[in-house]
């Protein structure tokens, strides 16, 4: 199943996810999650959770590894 990642500030479609892996909109794969729904960028860094309501992001983490995958 495919879900995608919105800007809630701009309603921007911004990544998407199959199988636990995360891809920028050039489909390039930029973070994975575990079976607990743990996002961790491929550094292995923990940047967020993913669960029913979508994207619980850790302070700061996730905005600033997010930011740098998308632009890159």
């Amino acid at each position: 199943m495919v879900d995608f990642l919105y800007d809630p500030r701009t309603g921007r479609c911004v990544a998407w996810t199959l199988k636990g892996d995360i891809f920028n909109a050039e489909d390039r794969k930029i973070a994975t999650s575990d079976d607990a729904g743990n996002v961790y960028a491929l550094d292995g860094k923990l940047v967020g959770h993913l669960d029913g309501d979508g994207l619980t992001a850790m302070p700061d983490a996730f905005a600033q590894f997010f930011t740098k995958a998308v632009r890159n």
